[in-house]
């Protein structure tokens, strides 16, 4: 397995700690978590876990590829809403 970056890593953590706990406080819990994937065949995912039902989870991936954290944010709150709305 390929090594990450110091970028990635940040990418991880904001992805991991920062924007799924903002997802997750903003949607009452819709969205489950968030998990950020650097190393995806020279992809960058995010993995983003929903309960759109008490029994239920989703699951979906965010191509998030060369994004900044901004532009991170972005994209999964932008995918959040199409499927939370």
């Amino acid at each position: 397995m390929p090594t990450m970056t110091d970028e990635k890593i940040a990418k991880q953590r904001f992805v991991q700690e920062e924007l799924a706990a903002m997802l997750r406080a903003a949607t009452g819990g819709f969205v489950h978590s968030c998990e950020y994937d650097g190393s995806f065949n020279g992809y960058e995912i995010v993995y983003v876990a929903t309960h759109p039902d008490p029994w239920a989870i989703d699951f979906f991936a965010v191509d998030v590829t060369g994004d900044s954290h901004w532009e991170i944010a972005k994209d999964v709150m932008k995918t959040v809403a199409e499927r939370y709305e």
